[in-house]
């Protein structure tokens, strides 16, 4: 595909005029590792490109406010999450998440923004925001606007931003993060690929326990869109005893996967099942009959 115009924006003024201003779509670039690729690839149909590179100084921010709230700004790296102390404290899940995106210099190229933007199911950060209650702040010429990272994301490569908006940064609301010295916080990702590096996932979860001690469940490339997986949810909070038949029905309610060369959807829905019951055992809960991890 031919880019007939490119634009770099030096400031946030002038990227969000740009936006206000044109009579057609940009397709915005951050950090280029999915962008690039699908332009290539004919799979973007706007033909003009708006680079926020230069955006960094004013969108990689990661911090905390006087709520606890987590603020991670969307020009973040992968990596640079891995690396931050502040999240290595408080929400340790995503950084385990973003371990497993790509090569080295993929972290360090690709931003947390571009993987939200990208709306991929197989995401490897959306299923540790979305079961966290993460939200987007979305900004354009005419103010702001928050509103659920669950609800952003419409399906593969679709979300609700306008072509005038960008997005700002990601919230991570405290009440579902605290301390690790804190006990009742517990947490984990876990995804299965087809090979051992640098892998798309067949299927992936992550299960977080917020400060009231409920379980907190989504699942990633396992449904067109990543959603909470309420179903598993509650059949985990409220059983007196788990097992394993239980959770795989369960499991079967809130996912709908394809068959495609990578795995079939028969086989997605056992993976997915038995990644929630490996973290759930390493979080000290019971499985009826059950006495070791078992397989994928």
């Amino acid at each position: 595909m031919k880019v007939n115009e490119y634009k770099m924006a030096s400031s946030i003024e002038e990227a969000l005029t740009t936006l206000a201003t044109s009579p057609t779509e940009y397709r915005m670039l951050a950090g280029g590792t999915d962008v690039l690729p699908r332009f290539r690839d004919n799979l973007i149909k706007e033909d003009k490109i708006l680079d926020l590179t230069l955006l960094k100084a004013e969108l990689g921010f990661i911090t905390m406010d006087e709520t606890g709230a987590l603020h991670i700004g969307a020009m973040a790296t992968h990596q640079e999450i891995v690396e931050n102390e502040i999240i290595k404290e408080h929400f340790s899940v995503l950084q385990d998440a973003c371990r497993t995106v790509g090569s080295i210099q993929i972290k360090n190229r690709g931003t947390i923004g571009g993987n939200i933007m990208n709306a991929s199911p197989a995401g490897d950060a959306l299923p540790v925001l979305i079961a966290a209650d993460a939200e987007v702040i979305l900004i354009s010429v005419g103010g702001e606007r928050r509103m659920l990272l669950e609800d952003f994301l419409l399906g593969p490569g679709k979300t609700a931003i306008k072509s005038d908006e960008i997005l700002k940064e990601i919230v991570l609301p405290k009440v579902y993060h605290v301390s690790r010295s804190n006990v009742k916080y517990e947490g984990q990702y876990r995804k299965l690929g087809g090979r051992k590096a640098l892998t798309i996932s067949i299927a992936s979860v992550a299960v977080l326990k917020d400060h009231e001690n409920k379980i907190r469940v989504a699942y990633g490339a396992l449904s067109p869109r990543i959603q909470r997986a309420s179903a598993v949810e509650d059949y985990v909070n409220s059983a007196a005893e788990l097992d394993m038949d239980s959770l795989y029905q369960v499991v079967e309610k809130c996912v709908n996967p394809l068959s495609d060369v990578r795995a079939s959807a028969e086989y997605r829905k056992k993976v997915a099942a038995n990644l929630t019951r490996m973290i759930l055992m390493q979080m000290r809960y019971d499985f009826k009959d059950e006495s070791g991890e078992g397989g994928c």
